[in-house]
């Protein structure tokens, strides 16, 4: 387990050191090795949204999280990049009227932060009001808009759309990670997670493909965790590279952390556990 995405920005100032303006990325604890052509970790900003006409403007904190601040966590942790998120819990998918239109002004003004930024992905977490024009329009985005690496946000809800966007971008020639969003199944069963997981992994939409790189999404609250939590969650992140494991191998390749503020409030737990070696 070496590759952790981490939503911030994601969060409200909420004191304590520990808001979306207070924040230290360099100070995060994160792995420190680099394994070659891998980036260790990825800072997803949340989130980027747009007008309803495919213009897209940052919505976090643009003081603390400037292009200036984000080159200087690159320089001092250069296993360290950055992406943005669209979408996010509290925006819509806007249903485009004019799909050719949108797609158009979507692709130039992402570029645009990505350039300005210095962001190298784009992270994809619309959950409400996806329709008959997403998956479409989000590939014709996702095609059109090189080179970027992408991940796909789904939670229990939209999982099955996220598997047609997988399947229609997967078979233009790109391949995103899928974060599941697994804090979203509020169980506490273990073999719940790799009932999904399984399922996911052999879904025809991704097996036709080759497979999936496949994030296991953990919820960084402990004081209102949501589903499975630390440290049994990232027990279970491990459980499936240690020798006898009963877990099948390559269900899940990475973490995503859900938020870097929630993660700083409770002392970076599932950061630590995940930087450390796996356990015994």
């Amino acid at each position: 387990m070496v590759y952790i995405y981490s939503y911030a920005g994601a969060r409200f100032p909420q004191g304590g050191g520990c808001g979306s303006s207070e924040i230290d990325l360099a100070a995060v604890p994160i792995p420190t090795g680099q394994p070659p052509g891998v980036q260790l970790c990825t800072f997803i900003l949340a989130f980027a949204n747009d007008d309803g006409q495919g213009n897209f403007s940052p919505q976090w904190d643009t003081d603390h999280y400037s292009a200036q601040n984000l080159a200087g966590v690159t320089a001092a942790l250069p296993t360290v990049n950055f992406a943005l998120s669209l979408g996010g819990g509290n925006a819509s998918w806007p249903s485009p009227g004019d799909a050719q239109s949108w797609v158009s002004n979507a692709v130039s003004s992402i570029r645009g932060i990505m350039q300005a930024y210095g962001l190298t992905g784009v992270d994809v977490d619309y959950e409400n009001g996806l329709d008959d024009t997403f998956v479409p329009v989000m590939s014709s985005l996702i095609t059109q808009l090189t080179p970027a690496f992408w991940s796909l946000a789904p939670y229990t809800q939209t999982l099955d759309t996220y598997l047609d966007l997988y399947d229609s971008v997967a078979g233009a020639g790109v391949k995103p990670t899928i974060n599941f969003q697994a804090y979203s199944m509020e169980s506490e069963d273990p073999q719940d997670y790799i009932n999904i997981y399984s399922q996911i992994q052999k879904d025809s939409r991704v097996s036709s493909h080759g497979g999936a790189n496949v994030g296991l999404g953990i919820d960084s609250n402990t004081v209102q965790p949501r589903g499975m939590q630390y440290p049994a969650i990232t027990d279970l992140c491990f459980s499936q590279f240690e020798q006898g494991s009963t877990v099948p191998q390559g269900l899940w390749d990475v973490a995503m952390i859900w938020s870097i503020e929630d993660s700083c409030t409770n002392g970076y737990p599932v950061e630590r556990t995940l930087s450390g070696p796996p356990p015994s």
